[in-house]
């Protein structure tokens, strides 16, 4: 490993840190109320998810399921979970 950069995505500013599991990484941003996935060794953009309101949580990967949460100061926030196909 030297450190060089191995791939990037341009999404805007961020609250939450990133998921990883299975492969894959899973991150949101607070430009959209969308949150992404991707293939964690490639970069390939996977699946763009639309939520209630924007990503201000880290993603969990858990058997199969992504859990996301979302809101910030507006309407009340929650969270999402999305089975993996």
């Amino acid at each position: 490993m030297d450190g060089s950069q191995v791939w990037a995505d341009a999404i805007g500013h961020s609250w939450g840190s990133i998921g990883l599991g299975g492969g894959l990484l899973v991150t949101g941003t607070q430009a959209a109320s969308e949150f992404y996935v991707y293939d964690a060794a490639l970069g390939t953009r996977l699946k763009t998810f639309t939520m209630p309101a924007n990503v201000t949580s880290g993603a969990s990967i858990v058997d199969g399921v992504i859990y996301v949460g979302y809101g910030i100061f507006g309407p009340p926030g929650g969270v999402q979970a999305f089975a993996l196909p």
